[in-house]
């Protein structure tokens, strides 16, 4: 009975309104295949007028739920027979979820036979997937194709009767076969219809492999004659241009990838809270982490120093009001606690409708730039007292030549006339005398520091003369500090080449850095320990060697490689130049001679220095 009630297919563009109508349609409305297109308004105008605005209305409530439809109307055919018609639609979406077409069955009720709600059949499936001119296939329960359309043939095999058989879910992303299933069986087991978005294979001619596209897949069930669902109608819509801008987008997340990985500096992204998103392999080590995930999911303001939460505040709401925020200077911390400086540009990221997002910040570790910053200002300013202090010396000099001579007068007198206390006067002016020479040698000392004259003359010097001269300038130094400060010498003349001034800084730099060093120990350390500054000459190997050993706090093994560095220093901040080793070096090295550095961490550090011995 159900085999001769006259049903037709049809499908319609929401777009232009144009349909495209079966045989049996275009009989119910009497428009054959010379009378132009079929369009909704000649299917509207062909109702009875006493139908139309209700099944008007039906529809336009449809369309702006995106639902289907259904109803009963009458019409006048050709011959002017009124007949009785009903009809179902139902929406198919796009790619992206949108309704821009609807498909349907009408059917004639006219004498009033006993029909079925359901809209697909396997009665009427053949119509459809002869007139469907989406990609469109039937799977059973276990998943393998039992008809296909020439749509979804073009693109999976040459011919659509290849598919018939094969597995539906391997032409399909293999990882999503099981979620796949899980929808396609509520379909079987509720009835209902189910949209989803999925990827897949499209065959391309000539190539054994597919190019990977984005689609959307419509399920819907199919009713046998007894009113069971043994199969599903599965229809598929493919959108090119969202395929091409989803291949852009993994192209160019790659590059941006690429790019991050070789940026040397720190790159993170936060969300618009604060809270860091993402972060590039170099960002873990300024932050000293071991794993991302230490630092995901982290608010920033857990690696900014507690004084700069103002200026991270600040760096937000820039470039949140601004878009942009470049080259602003704040103190950071890494996971150890420890402090350094950074500079950090930041850049407001928007989504597609231009909302704010997140924000992508770049951190450069300025610790090292403010250091030689800081040291190039500290030795400008050496220089400067450099020029200064020989100024001063020049002017103490000459009062002290006149005071050394008034006492020689003096002496002179008393010896001439006799004087009964001239004994006393002489002892007294050898006192004088003594600490004139120690004046005059200090003196001396600062001129050649400050110095900036290299034409000294080489010449064979008494390298023990000059370690006591060094050690008159800051024996009472150590002595105020409680530091134990010994010379010890094999012999009482080591002679070498070179100038005896140069020699002299080159032992005070060292003793300085010693005395520096057990300060820093006396700071940290939580026991008592012995205080000392010992410096040695004596022969090795046919050579002529003066050790500086102290007590101190010690160098550790990363640090000893580049001690000798121009600006580099282990001192805190304002408390060296980084310019007292690598100018001792370079005196060393203008006498044929070499320094090593041989360093415990808390025991203490001993510089050996080896010179050539003088042949004269």
């Amino acid at each position: 009975m159900l085999k001769a009630i006259p049903k037709g297919i049809w499908e319609w563009d929401l777009e232009n309104g144009e349909m495209i109508w079966t045989d049996e349609i275009r009989k119910f409305f009497g428009v054959d295949w010379y009378s132009g297109k079929p369009t909704y308004d000649l299917w509207l105008q062909s109702v009875m007028p006493g139908d139309r605005i209700r099944i008007e209305q039906i529809i336009q409530m449809a369309l702006a739920k995106k639902e289907p439809f259904a109803f009963e109307c009458r019409i006048a055919d050709s011959k002017g027979a009124n007949r009785k018609l009903m009809t179902q639609g139902f929406p198919v979406r796009n790619d992206d979820g949108q309704v821009k077409r609807y498909m349907g069955a009408t059917i004639e009720i006219t004498k009033n036979f006993v029909i079925s709600d359901h809209l697909i059949k396997t009665s009427n499936l053949s119509t459809l997937l002869y007139f469907c001119k989406q990609p469109l296939c039937v799977i059973g329960r276990d998943g393998k194709i039992l008809a296909a359309n020439k749509a979804f043939g073009d693109h999976y095999a040459r011919e659509s009767y290849a598919l018939k058989g094969r597995d539906f879910h391997k032409l399909f992303r293999p990882e999503l076969q099981d979620d796949r299933k899980a929808k396609f069986d509520v379909v079987f087991s509720t009835g209902g219809t189910i949209h989803f978005k999925d990827r897949f294979l499209e065959k391309e001619a000539g190539k054994n492999k597919g190019k990977e596209s984005i689609y959307q897949i419509s399920a819907y069930p199919v009713y046998s004659e007894d009113d069971s669902i043994k199969s599903l109608a599965v229809f598929v819509a493919i959108d090119n241009k969202h395929t091409l801008a989803e291949q852009a987008r993994i192209e160019l997340d790659k590059q941006y990838q690429t790019l991050i990985a070789a940026s040397p500096d720190s790159i993170i992204t936060t969300d618009l809270e604060g809270i860091i998103s993402s972060v590039s392999d170099i960002g873990l080590e300024i932050f000293g982490a071991n794993k991302k995930t230490e630092v995901i999911g982290q608010p920033f303001s857990r690696i900014v120093y507690s004084e700069n939460y103002k200026i991270i505040d600040e760096i937000f709401d820039v470039t949140l009001r601004e878009g942009l925020i470049q080259n602003r200077e704040i103190l950071l911390k890494k996971k150890n606690n420890s402090v350094y400086s950074a500079e950090i540009s930041a850049a407001l990221i928007q989504d597609y409708n231009g909302a704010p997002s997140s924000y992508m910040m770049i951190i450069r570790d300025i610790s090292q730039r403010k250091i030689i910053e800081n040291e190039l200002f500290h030795a400008k300013r050496l220089i400067s007292l450099g020029e200064m202090a020989s100024g001063i010396a020049h002017e103490i000099y000459q009062p002290i030549n006149n005071i050394g001579l008034v006492v020689d007068k003096m002496l002179m007198n008393a010896s001439k006339n006799d004087w009964s206390c001239k004994q006393e006067i002489k002892t007294t002016s050898d006192k004088i005398f003594e600490n004139i020479i120690r004046v005059q040698t200090i003196i001396d000392n600062i001129r050649s520091f400050s110095s900036t004259d290299n034409n000294y003359i080489s010449s064979v010097v008494n390298i023990n003369k000059g370690i006591n001269n060094a050690l008159l300038m800051v024996s009472e130094q150590c002595k105020h500090r409680s530091i134990i400060l010994e010379f010890k010498h094999e012999e009482e003349r080591f002679t070498v080449t070179g100038n005896i001034y140069k020699f002299e800084q080159v032992i005070l730099n060292l003793i300085r850095n010693s005395i520096d060093a057990i300060e820093e120990r006396k700071q940290i350390s939580q026991s008592p320990f012995e205080m000392k500054i010992i410096i040695r000459s004596f022969h090795d190997n046919g050579s002529v060697t003066v050790s500086v050993e102290d007590t101190g706090i010690g160098i550790s093994e990363k640090n000893i490689e580049y001690i000798m560095h121009p600006f580099y220093t282990t001192k805190e901040s304002g408390k060296g130049t980084g310019l007292g080793l690598s100018i001792s070096y370079g005196i060393i090295k203008e006498m044929n001679g070499d320094i090593k550095i041989k360093s415990t961490s808390m025991n203490g550090t001993t510089v050996f220095i080896t010179l050539p011995k003088s042949e004269k």
